[in-house]
């Protein structure tokens, strides 16, 4: 995840942000995930809940992935949306 990151705020422009959708993204990569979990007959996943990461934050060169687990993991476990 680290290597994604870095690459993504050494390729990414201020252009690019009108066409970028971490909501949508996010959403897409749930269902996703929530298949792969279901095809191999484990647990699927809570309903979804919206992205707790906004493009600044993930673009951030101080993003820490611990954070973002427990933020998640938070969100998950409130049932909330952030």
């Amino acid at each position: 995840m680290r290597n994604h990151l870095r690459e993504a705020r050494r390729t990414f422009t201020p252009g690019m942000r009108q066409h970028l959708h971490p909501e949508r993204e996010w959403r897409e990569a749930w269902l996703l995930a929530d298949d792969k979990l279901a095809a191999y007959g484990e647990p699927t996943l809570p309903k979804p809940v919206s992205c707790p990461f906004d493009l600044d934050d993930l673009l951030d060169e101080n993003f820490d992935i611990n954070a973002a687990v427990d933020r998640l993991t938070a969100t998950l476990q409130d049932g909330s949306e952030t």
